[in-house]
């Protein structure tokens, strides 16, 4: 997908517009299996971004219709650009850090910020899991790879005709 990048300052010079965060809920949450969700409120309308755990997608929502969605997984920032009743929106999601699984978006309106957030998945203080629990997950993983590689390799050599 190509990414155009467009400066949405120059624009901002003309419009007097009264930007500010309003009444933003506290519904941000982040999980391994649902990935990221932010939410952020400009002017009466929501701004809702998604980023997947797992396949890199981020889909970008103005009032739970989608407007921007790119696939990301060899970058650490993405920008999303859109335009909705007459405001250019900008929406800067940065990978902060891999280890942590820390996440910053940051939403601006007419090159004016109006929020900012990160999510991370580890956080500090958080309940960590027993050793017996994350040894039996690396386990399963182990046996369903080599059960995997034993399949392939008996296919491969089945195909080879030894």
């Amino acid at each position: 997908m190509l990414n155009t990048t467009k400066s949405v300052a120059a624009n901002n010079a003309d419009h007097s517009t009264n930007i500010h965060l309003q009444d933003k809920p506290d519904m941000s949450q982040v999980s391994m299996l649902k990935g990221y969700w932010f939410y952020f409120k400009h002017n009466n309308n929501d701004i809702s971004v998604h980023g997947s755990s797992w396949s890199g997608k981020e889909v970008v929502y103005f009032n739970n219709h989608p407007v921007s969605m790119k696939r990301n997984v060899t970058s650490f920032k993405t920008t999303h650009e859109f335009e909705a009743e007459g405001v250019n929106y900008t929406v800067n999601i940065h990978l902060v850090s891999v280890l942590k699984g820390a996440v910053e978006t940051e939403v601006f309106a007419n090159g004016e910020s109006i929020g900012k957030e990160t999510l991370a998945i580890t956080k500090k203080g958080a309940k960590k899991e027993p050793w017996y629990k994350v040894l039996a997950f690396i386990a399963a993983f182990f046996v369903a790879g080599a059960a995997f590689g034993y399949f392939v390799v008996s296919f491969i050599v089945s195909l080879l005709g030894s």
